[in-house]
């Protein structure tokens, strides 16, 4: 995708469902920031994308039995079972056993720590979009990259560097984008993740390798609609 198609097209699919989501934005607001916010988008993703895989390495040995220091046959198991089904964005069941989909404190861990601290941040920049609850779409790039990061354990259990680059990755979003989508659809997980994300963004204290041929089949980006 080309930087005119993404301002002309997925910028402005992003950013409305963004602006949907958020209260009290002037009239205006969209038509008048368009082409600066769109810009900014692009930027990111064309530059702190690798500061946004570089975060998301750092943070799964956190979470989870992966790293450098643990046996490649255990570390290649354990990915394969975290990225297979997308588990690792569920964070068990609530108390009527319900799962808890995009939950996973990986993903609010890297979502504040990339989007949210430093006074550069895009929640510093943009508060009207980012201090009610964390939009969706950030969301879902989170889990791109922290699937990105798994990934690079999968194929001999040690670490493999990957570039986190559109061609390839793009996919896996969008895998990840209509997971979310069909999570909007059920109103108990819809109600569920939507507390999530307001949690998320109150918590922040805002004010107001190539990877080739990503291999990634559709029966592993569906949430549990239980």
């Amino acid at each position: 995708m080309s930087c005119v198609e993404f301002l002309d097209g997925k910028a402005a699919e992003y950013f409305n469902e963004a602006l949907v989501e958020t209260a009290n934005v002037p009239q205006g607001y969209w038509p008048h920031y368009r082409r600066d916010l769109s810009t900014l988008l692009w930027e990111a993703m064309m530059t702190w994308r690798s500061t946004l895989k570089n975060k998301a390495c750092k943070i799964v040995p956190c979470f989870y039995s992966l790293g450098e220091d643990r046996p490649a046959a255990e570390n290649k198991a354990q990915a394969q079972a975290l990225v297979r089904g997308s588990t690792f964005t569920f964070n068990g069941v609530d108390e009527e056993g319900s799962t808890n989909n995009m939950a996973a404190p990986t993903l609010s861990a890297l979502i504040l720590s990339f989007f949210y601290n430093g006074s550069l941040s895009l929640a510093v920049a943009f508060p009207d979009v980012f201090a009610g609850k964390v939009p969706q779409v950030m969301v879902c790039l989170a889990a791109t990259a922290l699937w990105a990061a798994i990934d690079e354990y999968t194929s001999t259990g040690t670490r493999e560097d990957r570039k986190f680059k559109y061609q390839g990755y793009s996919k896996i979003f969008a895998h990840f984008y209509t997971m979310q989508l069909m999570i909007n659809e059920n109103p108990k997980h819809a109600a569920k993740t939507r507390a999530l994300r307001i949690k998320w963004a109150n918590s922040a204290r805002v004010p107001a390798n190539d990877p080739g041929n990503i291999i990634a089949f559709e029966d592993n980006f569906h949430p549990i609609l239980d």
